[in-house]
């Protein structure tokens, strides 16, 4: 997986083309057929259903461990 300090916004990413967040958010979705932060969660959301379909850990066997899996899938993307 790879990891980054850099977590890109969408305010970031826009201002990067040189364009609003409200236009890229409307030309994403036109384009897409959904909104970035719904792409965005469900990316985040295929990331923990790959680790856990091909890690050795189960869900039940530490609580602790799977919290901290998610939060920082949910921080980097």
């Amino acid at each position: 997986m790879l990891r980054t300090k850099i977590k890109p916004t969408i305010r970031k990413i826009a201002s990067h083309f040189g364009i609003s967040k409200n236009y890229f958010d409307e030309y994403f979705k036109q384009q897409t057929g959904t909104s970035s932060l719904d792409y965005r969660l469900a990316y985040r959301l295929k990331l923990v259903e790959t680790y856990l379909r091909y890690s050795s850990t189960r869900l039940g066997e530490s609580p602790t461990n799977w919290s901290s899996v998610t939060k920082t899938i949910f921080q980097n993307y």
